[in-house]
């Protein structure tokens, strides 16, 4: 069964900014073995869905991190691993 996990974060900024910058300097920065994706949640808050553990432990042990001067948080007591499957996930119709 594929795992699916995801880390919360949070940027530390009152600013607008670029989220899709943002994946894409992560994304040349870590090249990562299985990617990452960046989520938008709330008002400088995202989840980040790794596909891999090795992957997401690396980015812990390399961090902390930040985006344009600004810190980026990821308390470990916040990172998720979701059993995945499939056909436990349906699209939402609306």
């Amino acid at each position: 069964m594929t795992r699916l996990l995801f880390v919360f974060m949070k940027l530390l900024t009152k600013k607008g900014f670029n989220s899709r910058a943002m994946e894409m300097v992560f994304r040349n920065i870590w090249r990562l073995d299985k990617g990452v994706v960046i989520h938008d949640l709330v008002e400088d808050f995202y989840a980040f869905q790794f596909f891999s553990k090795t992957d997401k432990d690396m980015v812990f042990k390399d961090g902390p991190w930040s985006f344009d001067g600004k810190l980026l948080l990821f308390p470990k007591s916040l990172a998720l691993s979701i059993p995945h499957r499939s056909n436990l996930i349906q699209p939402v119709s609306g």
